[in-house]
């Protein structure tokens, strides 16, 4: 498990900035600052349209808080009976990730939009559609970066994965985004893990137990997946490739450590281990990752 002294580093990294982000509250918004929320929101590519016109009818209770003097937060709910709580968290993570990974102003100015609502990731109705499966995207509006993210269903997970492409973090990125997508989502789940361990105050040894966790739970859904109804869905392989360079994380780790251009994703390994699937599956198989916060 050469893979753990990577992970270990990063875990006792991303510990020391944990907890160290200024948080303040502003008074009201401005009506630019509203329009931005609704312009972002409806230009999303991957947000469906029957969500977007939801979001639009009926979440309208903004709250806005600003992380560390340079990123605003606004946190959209329908009614003001649904809690804040997540917003530590999530202003947590964006100072820490900021500091960890040396992003500085004027670069780390951008702005995170994020609906509490609970649309989650199912596997119905079929064929899958960006309604099943896509959580968050990142854009530009008016020359400012800003990531919006739709379901309270893993949204600290969704939250790394689009903080790795909004700051260019997906060197990786190439033509093929199948490929690319996965990568992106194996690294967002592994630090999800640590962020995880770190807000309840968890040790980095149980660190291999959750990712053991999480990649069984990708397996099986890799399994289920296999009888799925794709209709012109072309990301079936996005969640093959994910789990596999789960699978072969000593490669995934030295590649992202090393900053490699290239990685070869082979199934080989996934799909032996799926053809040995007895077949008792959860009935309640979902397409999120296994380990989130309400686990």
């Amino acid at each position: 498990m050469a893979f753990l002294e990577y992970w270990k580093h990063e875990y006792e990294a991303l510990n020391d900035v944990y907890d160290d982000a200024v948080i303040t509250e502003p008074d009201g918004l401005t009506v630019a600052e509203l329009e931005f929320v609704r312009r972002g929101t409806q230009a999303s590519p991957f947000l469906h349209k029957d969500y977007k016109q939801i979001l639009k009818r009926d979440y309208h209770n903004i709250s806005k808080l600003v992380i560390d003097d340079a990123v605003e937060l606004y946190v959209i709910r329908k009614d003001n009976t649904q809690t804040l709580g997540c917003a530590a968290d999530i202003a947590q993570r964006v100072s820490a990730f900021l500091k960890h990974f040396k992003i500085q102003a004027p670069q780390k100015k951008f702005r995170l939009i994020i609906y509490l609502t609970d649309w989650k990731k199912s596997l119905e109705p079929q064929p899958l559609t960006v309604k099943n499966i896509n959580s968050g995207s990142t854009g530009t509006l008016n020359d400012i970066r800003y990531i919006v993210i739709w379901r309270c269903e893993e949204i600290c997970k969704v939250l790394v994965h689009e903080l790795i492409h909004c700051f260019g973090l997906d060197y990786y990125r190439t033509a093929d985004i199948v490929k690319s997508e996965a990568i992106t989502e194996a690294l967002a789940e592994i630090y999800h893990i640590i962020f995880t361990l770190i807000e309840s105050d968890e040790p980095f040894e149980k660190f291999i137990h959750y990712f053991k966790l999480n990649l069984q739970y990708g397996i099986d859904m890799c399994a289920v997946l296999q009888d799925v109804d794709w209709g012109k869905a072309n990301i079936k392989g996005y969640f093959i490739d994910r789990v596999a360079l789960l699978i072969d994380v000593d490669k995934l780790t030295k590649f992202w450590n090393n900053k490699s251009k290239t990685i070869e994703v082979s199934d080989a390994k996934l799909m032996k281990t799926i053809a040995r699937t007895d077949g008792k599956l959860k009935k309640n198989m979902t397409l999120r990752m296994y380990y989130t916060n309400n686990d």
